[in-house]
């Protein structure tokens, strides 16, 4: 995998200081940038190297001081802003929504398997000995606590999240369920999603 990353600069604060001259033009002008080095992952700063450079000129005449005294103040007392820490607030934040989606994604399945529906297509993980695949199964009929659904023709190596194109629910690999077994395989994580038309 190819990764941009590296180091830069940005300019993080600018100061005006007005007890001190310019020897050239004698005005109290002075202008200092202070620039902070960071280090990036395809061009999101992540986090500051330590390293920070001062310019200081006359925003008169524009004239470049050289004032080491000067320059190591203002390198002192200022401070990285939270930007320069964008990649790590990103993942932190990429990984909230991630696990809330998750989370969603649970409630959904535990409120749909408790409350089932006509129409309802339910994607199975089923375990072999050495190996797992996938089928679908739609709710058909629901009378009391019993359940009738119709497989999926096809199977799946891996998780899809709607049948194939020219898959189809064999009406002869018919399932009979009680509401109950929803709910055991739902704690066995056999049902991998849960889908409902109207919703």
């Amino acid at each position: 995998m190819f990764f941009i990353s590296g180091k830069n600069k940005m300019l993080i604060k600018e100061y005006s200081e007005s007890q001190q001259s310019c020897k050239n033009c004698k005005t109290f002008n002075i202008e200092i940038e202070v620039f902070s080095e960071y280090f990036h992952l395809y061009l999101i700063p992540f986090f500051p190297t330590g390293t920070k450079t001062v310019k200081i000129h006359c925003g008169n005449c524009q004239d470049v001081i050289e004032d080491q005294s000067l320059r190591e103040h203002y390198e002192k007392i200022t401070k990285n802003p939270f930007y320069i820490y964008s990649g790590p607030i990103l993942v932190v934040i990429l990984i909230s929504l991630i696990v809330n989606l998750n989370l969603s994604t649970q409630d959904e399945k535990a409120r749909y398997a408790a409350d089932p529906k006509v129409g309802d297509v339910y994607m199975i993980r089923n375990e072999t000995f050495n190996s797992s695949f996938y089928t679908f199964f739609k709710i058909v009929k629901i009378n009391d606590d019993t359940i009738s659904a119709y497989q999926s023709n096809a199977e799946y190596e891996k998780f899809t999240s709607n049948p194939a194109p020219g898959d189809y629910y064999n009406k002869e690999r018919k399932l009979l369920l009680l509401r109950s077994d929803l709910k055991t395989m739902l704690n066995m994580n056999k049902i991998t999603s849960i889908n409902r038309e109207d919703e």
